[in-house]
């Protein structure tokens, strides 16, 4: 039971929309928060980033840290349309906040049906939500060529319980009636110090 959950879970960053392996986040629809552009590629190129991340192992969401992998590598690609920027590492883009100084920030929030209601049990259905967060900035303005060379930041995953949700099974210390928990404490968080390299040009 417990294996069947974390699988179907999988709340550690490796399935994350920021490295972007298997999970697919929907934000509010491309053609409403993109308009007419192309929603593959839109705005214009800031480049493409290599990226390590390493965990904050004083946060919270112990079991999300342990599972994390170390290290944790991947790449994405930067884009930019006046203050509106679009981090891409999948199918389609998040969008958020890259200002004309490089500030940069990011966020998406993500309800998982853990199970559903199992009578045998007693216990609800078990919706956790994990809203990631990504606040960093640039070396310098992001259309300088030093300035988007590299940039910096912290991504960090809140988990919480969504409102109604029986989780008791999921979330709590382990004893007789609930011997495999997935999470000691909820809500929690996940930090991981980001550091990013551009190692190429983003489509035009």
């Amino acid at each position: 039971m417990a294996e069947r959950m974390l699988a179907k879970l999988r709340l550690v960053s490796r399935v994350s929309y920021y490295s972007r392996v298997g999970l697919t986040v929907a934000l509010f629809g491309c053609s409403s928060i993109l308009g007419n552009k192309d929603p593959h590629d839109p705005g214009a190129g800031i480049g493409v980033y290599a990226l390590s991340a390493t965990a904050d192992t004083t946060s919270s969401c112990a079991e999300v840290i342990a599972s994390a992998p170390k290290p944790w590598t991947f790449s994405v690609t930067m884009r930019r349309d006046k203050t509106t920027g679009y981090w891409m590492s999948g199918a389609d883009p998040l969008v958020g906040t890259i200002d004309d100084l490089g500030n940069i920030t990011f966020s998406n929030s993500t309800p998982t049906l853990v199970h559903d209601v199992e009578k045998a049990k007693g216990v609800g259905a078990c919706t956790i939500v994990r809203t990631d967060d990504f606040a960093g900035k640039f070396a310098g303005a992001p259309d300088s060529v030093t300035g988007k060379q590299t940039f910096t930041g912290t991504l960090t995953y809140s988990y919480s319980v969504q409102a109604g949700s029986d989780c008791r099974d999921v979330v709590g210390q382990a004893n007789a009636d609930n011997p495999t928990p997935i999470f000691a404490v909820m809500p929690c968080q996940a930090r991981f110090a980001v550091t990013a390299t551009r190692t190429g040009d983003a489509a035009k």
